[in-house]
């Protein structure tokens, strides 16, 4: 899209699309749904183009999080493969490494809601406390500038990336049934390796990045944040 000028204001309409995946299905119940703006941006009207402009939301750089619940909920809710959005910047937006925009998206399901809940708050699923030796779930601040990425990336600049760590102890978090023998042959004769601590869950991440042809796409990546950990 390029510049428009219907109402005699200059804009420049740029297009989001984020296709439905497996991880984004109808019966999931959206908690978070958030574009945050950084960079040399000085705000957005985003809306939906089969609703017209009256159907969106706008934001300064002062609040620079615009809250897209309700958009993708009733995206999620129906039947359409993808979410299209217009973005309308009043200047031009050059994206690059210090300039952009991240869409973060929170999902629940909606008819195990309640169990899960119950299992958010089991203190096996949280991350590790103060000096925790079993295997639990830790985290850490990743600038993709500084694991090589930003040629690739265009935003978030960063994010918490979690990962799992610790020891397995025998009938701890086991994945399986295979993982209980295999603990249990490992302390006793050593013939088999010990159990991993490794993800038994993730949630899905959006990145907005270069593709193949150079132009910037977004891109949902499912196995990208761990939930949970297990023993394997």
């Amino acid at each position: 899209m390029g510049p428009d000028a219907s109402d005699g204001h200059p804009r420049h309409l740029y297009r989001l699309e984020v296709s439905r995946t497996a991880a984004l299905r109808r019966d999931l119940l959206v908690l978070r749904a958030e574009l945050t703006l950084f960079g040399n941006v000085t705000g957005v009207h985003v809306y939906n183009p089969d609703e017209g402009e009256s159907s969106g939301n706008a934001v300064l750089t002062s609040s620079p999080t615009l809250d897209l619940r309700d958009s993708v909920s009733a995206w999620l809710a129906g039947p359409e493969p993808s979410l299209r959005l217009v973005l309308a910047f009043p200047s031009p937006v050059v994206f690059e490494d210090t300039t952009g925009l991240s869409l973060e998206v929170e999902t629940q399901e909606r008819h195990n809601r309640k169990a899960r809940q119950v299992r958010q708050a089991d203190p096996e699923d949280e991350e590790c406390g103060k000096g925790e030796g079993k295997c639990c779930l830790r985290s850490v601040k990743v600038s993709f500038e500084a694991i090589g990425w930003s040629d690739w990336v265009v935003a978030p600049r960063s994010y918490s990336m979690k990962f799992c760590q610790g020891s397995c102890p025998h009938n701890y978090k086991p994945a399986s049934i295979h993982a209980q023998i295999k603990a249990r042959l490992h302390s006793l004769s050593g013939e088999a390796p010990a159990p991993c601590c490794v993800p038994a869950g993730y949630e899905p991440m959006v990145l907005m990045h270069y593709g193949d042809d150079g132009k910037v796409v977004t891109q949902l990546f499912e196995d990208m944040i761990v939930t949970r950990c297990h023993c394997a």
